[in-house]
């Protein structure tokens, strides 16, 4: 059976050997094809891991859209597992070289450990203001040509770098880059022409863009379940390491833009007020010159209708003056008839609040009997020399200054074109208008009274201090209580201020609303001020002169008001926590507003002796 079949294929095979030899080949092809195709890939795999461990290829990349600070990779590297990180510099630039031809170049640092390129043609570069570029994108003739920073990149862009221009001292392949495309980019028609390697002191950059890790894989080929195992298990802890980083450069970052907007808007509120003050003193100036001089000139027009009428005119001014005289006598009169009734007042007022206040009229009534002696005499002088010089023709001028050197009146006596001695008139006198009925009422009482001052006069006492606040703040005005010391200005109020809750009173410090407890606990040297009814905005002037607020926030709940700031915030403390939070001032208004706007604070106590 065997042999009948071995013979009947032999016989088969000559006369087919053409076929045989076909189909045998066929055969031998598919082999040889099966075999080149499964060594293929690990002789590929093996070439490419020699390539990249003789240039030092990393196995992790770490980015950061806001950077990581220079020694983030000093502490990778100290990590278990780590061979090397290195943090690198990189961003996409328009660069233009010497034919004006634009190009669209990823420009990277030159790093001492990883990635190194393979030089083709020239030499690496030894300065910053030389470069490698991309032996795929340029020629050898490009070596000694010029790269220059287009002026179509970003302010962004230009202020990473040091150097604008480049000289190219070779071309290198990269393994950054190990096929040929090289990426897409916003910047020129969207593509990536090519890459430039420079030292890091080209850049002008205080932080990493980016940090390249090579890690201990125990000798695992890439492409192998141990090498991605080993990646897989060292990415986690990087990526917390990379968010750790990240986290803590943006909050430096936020924290010094918060401080220089702060410290930016301080000064440009402090050039703003006095740019506004120095305005206002300007044109103050400018409308008392106007108004001055639109006097000058009135009293030089009727300066010269006095003087034309000569002896009459001195015959007036003598009249005047007699009138004058006779005025301040009567004044004098009322003066002295005043200080008697001072005098009993003060008997009256010994040992009350309201003997200081009788002092105070009798000093001011002395002083002006004191001016009207000292007008009657100058008044006496100018009689004097008017009725010597009545005989002379009156040929002088009338000249003014300004209010806060009075009024002087320079008449000029001259005869045969010879000037003789002035006459000069400087009256000093107040012009008194106490009336001689002098009435006083006196409260022996004990409660504080606060006295409400704007637009130049007393306004109100009024027993209320949240009333009088807000009666100050329609009339732009202030509030001093009994002793006379200040309770509450407008407008004069710190831009911010922070308090410290620990310095405060015990009854403050645990935001009590029983005002007993807090009278309490501020003893005999400060004074409780009720300012339920004012507004947030009144208040904050308290928290401007040094003193905390309660608030009542809630049906049994108040805080402690502490400060507040330039950004819109009210910054209240809470006794239960320990903890102080900010409240937007929108919210701050509604919260207080829908507990009845209920505050109290309190004022050092000035003790008159």
């Amino acid at each position: 059976m065997g042999s009948s079949m071995g013979k009947t294929t032999l016989r088969e095979i000559r006369q087919s050997l053409g076929r045989y030899f076909a189909i045998m080949a066929i055969v031998a092809l598919g082999v040889g094809l099966f075999s080149g195709l499964k060594v293929t890939r690990d002789v590929m795999v093996s070439s490419a891991q020699l390539y990249f461990d003789q240039t030092s290829f990393y196995d992790v990349e770490l980015l950061s859209t806001v950077g990581f600070e220079t020694d983030a990779a000093r502490q990778l590297s100290r990590r278990e597992g780590v061979l090397d990180a290195q943090g690198s510099v990189s961003t996409d630039a328009l660069l233009v070289d010497e034919s004006g031809n634009e190009n669209a170049l990823q420009v990277m640092q030159l790093l001492d450990e990883q990635n190194q390129p393979v030089l083709v043609s020239g030499r690496l570069p030894q300065s910053a203001q030389e470069c490698v570029v991309d032996a795929l994108a340029f020629g050898e003739d490009s070596i000694g040509a010029t790269l220059t920073l287009s002026d179509n990149n970003d302010d962004d862009t230009d202020e990473m770098f040091a150097q604008k221009t480049f000289r190219i001292v070779g071309r290198v392949n990269s393994p950054v880059y190990a096929n040929y495309e090289r990426g897409t980019t916003s910047l020129g028609n969207g593509t990536i022409d090519g890459f430039m390697l420079v030292l890091r002191d080209a850049f002008d950059c205080d932080y990493d863009t980016e940090i390249y890790v090579k890690l201990n894989t125990f000798g695992a080929q890439i492409y192998t379940d141990g090498y991605d195992n080993q990646i897989d298990e060292a990415e986690e802890w990087l990526e917390d390491f990379a968010q750790e980083q990240a986290d803590e450069r943006y909050s430096r970052l936020k924290s010094e833009a918060e401080r220089d907007l702060f410290e930016g808007r301080e000064q440009l509120t402090a050039q703003t007020q006095s740019g506004e003050l120095e305005l206002i003193a300007s044109k103050d100036q400018l409308d008392s010159a106007k108004v001055e001089i639109d006097s000058g000139y009135a009293q030089l027009e009727s300066g010269r209708t006095e003087l034309q009428s000569g002896k009459a005119q001195l015959e007036s001014q003598r009249q005047s003056l007699q009138s004058q005289k006779t005025e301040l006598l009567l004044q004098k009169q009322q003066v002295l008839s005043g200080l008697n009734e001072v005098a009993a007042a003060k008997a009256q007022t010994a040992g009350t609040a309201y003997y200081s206040q009788s002092v105070a009229q009798e000093q001011q009534l002395q002083a002006s009997l004191s001016q009207i002696e000292s007008g009657l005499a100058e008044i006496e002088s100018g009689l004097a020399q008017i009725e010597q010089q009545s005989q002379e023709l009156v040929t002088g001028r009338l000249a003014t200054v300004d209010d806060r050197r009075e009024q002087q009146f320079l008449l000029e006596f001259s005869t045969s074109g010879k000037t003789q001695s002035l006459l000069t008139l400087t009256p000093k006198y107040i012009y008194s208008t106490l009336r001689t009925d002098l009435t006083m009422s006196y409260d022996t009482g004990s409660a504080d009274l606060y006295y409400v001052y704007g637009k130049g006069k007393l306004i109100a006492i009024l027993s209320s201090p949240a009333e009088a606040v807000q009666l100050a703040d329609e009339n732009v005005g202030v509030v001093l209580n009994s002793s006379q010391s200040y309770v509450w200005e407008r407008g004069n109020r710190q831009q911010g201020m922070r308090l410290d809750e620990t310095t405060m009173p015990s009854g403050f410090q645990s935001a009590s609303l029983d005002e007993n407890v807090l009278k309490e606990s501020l003893g005999d040297d400060y004074e409780l001020l009720n300012l339920t009814g004012c507004t947030r905005e009144e208040i904050l002037y308290m928290i401007s002169s040094g003193y905390g607020v309660v608030v009542k926030t809630g049906a049994n709940e108040s805080l402690l008001l502490t400060g507040y700031d330039i950004f819109g915030n009210s910054w209240l403390y809470n006794p239960a926590t320990g903890e102080t939070t900010a409240l937007s001032d929108d919210d701050s208004d509604a919260l207080f507003a829908q507990n009845g706007n209920v505050f109290i604070s309190y004022i050092k106590k000035v003790k008159i002796e």
